[in-house]
Order: C-alpha cells, then sequence, then structure tokens
C-alpha cells in the first residue's frame, strides 16, 4: 500500500495537479465562450430577416407624386338632368288611391303623411 501511495503522490504532485486544474478550466471556459458565441449568432440570424422584410417594404414602397397635379383646362360639361315636375295636391292624392293620407301644414310647407302607416294607440 504504501508503494502505491508514493506512486500517486508522483503522479499528481502539486504542479501537475496545478495544470491539470489550468487546463480544465480553460478548456470549460472555451466551452462557455463557444456556446455564448452560437447563441449570439443564433438571434442575430433570427433577427435578420424581418429586418430585411421591413428594410425591403420601405424601400420598394411607392413614392408620392411630386410636383404640380395638371387638372384639365376645361371643366367636364354638366350631366343633362331633367327639370323637377310640380304637381299639385289632386295629383298626388290621385298617385295613392284607396289609401288614407294627408297633407299636414301650412300652404308650402306641409307634409304628406300616410295614416295607415302610423303606429296604433291604443286605448288602456
Amino acid at each position: 500500500m504504501n508503494t502505491e501511495n508514493r506512486l500517486l503522490q508522483e503522479l499528481l504532485s502539486d504542479d501537475e495537479l496545478n495544470a491539470l486544474r489550468q487546463s480544465s478550466l480553460a478548456r470549460g471556459l472555451g466551452a462557455l465562450r463557444q456556446r455564448q458565441r452560437r447563441r449570439r449568432q443564433l438571434l442575430v440570424v433570427a433577427a435578420l430577416p424581418p429586418l430585411l422584410v421591413l428594410l425591403a417594404i420601405w424601400n420598394f414602397r411607392p413614392m408620392p407624386p411630386r410636383g404640380v397635379v395638371a387638372f384639365p383646362a376645361t371643366p367636364p360639361p354638366p350631366a343633362e338632368t331633367e327639370k323637377v315636375k310640380y304637381i299639385d295636391q289632386r295629383e298626388l292624392f290621385a298617385l295613392f288611391p284607396n289609401r288614407p293620407i294627408a297633407l299636414i301644414g301650412q300652404p308650402g310647407h306641409q307634409q304628406f303623411i300616410l295614416l295607415d302607416e302610423l303606429p296604433r294607440i291604443e286605448a288602456q
């Protein structure tokens, strides 16, 4: 047993143990840095396409017209409309035969009312 302890002590002396610790620490830190670098690269790759799409939309949008807009020199001809034909009270009543109608108000400012379309008021 004594020889085994001596052999272990010789193999794992302080200098070699420190070197082992340093190399293990260096490899661990390197692995963490590589992991962090890959994570940043993934974030950039994930954020880049939406930014490129927004840039393309902004860059290729239609430009508003510049300068003075030319209007035609002559206005379009007015549309031909028929003149309004006024009818008197007798002709108005003839348009609605067999229906109860009324003209309410002062002459010239009267309202035409169909009495059969009024809501019924029921006695309580």
